[in-house]
């Protein structure tokens, strides 16, 4: 309470530190000019802890972090973790989807929160079956070289849930992968889920998502903040319930000391 007090008066004291921190506010170690002081840090503690009350404005600071990054700054820093972690951890789940790929006769493959596009790439190379696979990001400039990289698939520079609303299909499987919708509000989660349920008939979702290590899914309807990066946990397996998929399975995955909650449902 008393950083929250510290970090809203100096907001008002230093406008300019507080443009910075919005600017980088996901991941403040990639700006340029750094976040490290002690302003910097209370500030920032006040707008994360004021996220939980205004969901909206905490949700429109990480979609303006992932809109401007470029390719040498999170893309490249983290481009090592296909095959040290991501490879490695998601073998069986990767598996197991692939079957259900098959028994559902699953055409598209569409990846929300594409990044770099390598992830997908790999599943491409692990999945037959889909003809079409597709990576939608917010990230402009690192879609234009996505399209250059990985030939075979599609990519689209756009908001998720525009996307979904935009677009129809059936049979698709659209999926999420070790962080996207943590960063969405629980009211603009509700309207994606609700935008798949209405375009996208016969398909399937898979959302590989960060979780609260204290987060009961039992108990805990509503979305709460999260972690250092002041993202959400959401109850997804009860979100998507309550937006009328079918809930299929569920499990738990630790990545680099993150809880990750793998669920897997189905539209009719």
């Amino acid at each position: 309470m008393i950083k929250y007090a510290a970090g809203a008066v100096l907001s008002h004291l230093f406008p300019a530190c507080k443009q910075q921190v919005e600017r980088t506010f996901t991941m403040p170690y990639f700006a340029s000019e750094g976040n490290t002081g002690v302003v910097s840090r209370l500030i920032r503690v006040y707008i994360g802890q004021s996220g939980q009350h205004d969901q909206k404005r905490l949700e429109s600071l990480h979609r303006d972090f992932w809109r401007q990054q470029r390719p040498e700054d999170w893309f490249e820093a983290t481009s090592d973790r296909l095959s040290r972690v991501y490879i490695p951890t998601f073998k069986n789940l990767v598996e197991e989807t692939h079957a259900e790929i098959l028994a559902n006769k699953i055409e598209t493959v569409v990846e929300f929160g594409t990044g770099n596009g390598d992830w997908l790439a790999y599943l491409k190379s692990k999945w037959t079956g889909p003809p079409k696979f597709i990576g939608v990001d917010l990230a402009e400039e690192q879609i234009e070289i996505n399209r250059q990289r990985h030939h075979g698939l599609e990519f689209v520079a756009s908001d998720l849930t525009e996307w979904a609303m935009k677009n129809r299909s059936s049979h698709s499987l659209l999926l999420t992968h070790c962080g996207v919708l943590e960063y969405l509000s629980e009211s603009t989660l509700t309207q994606f889920l609700a935008a798949i349920r209405s375009n996208h008939r016969r398909s399937m979702v898979l959302f590989v998502e960060p979780i609260a290590a204290d987060f009961d899914l039992e108990t805990e309807q509503h979305s709460r903040l999260q972690g250092c990066e002041f993202s959400f946990s959401h109850n997804y397996p009860y979100l998507l319930n309550q937006a009328g998929f079918e809930v299929q399975r569920t499990s738990t995955l630790f990545v680099e000391d993150y809880r990750m909650l793998c669920t897997l449902a189905a539209t009719n």
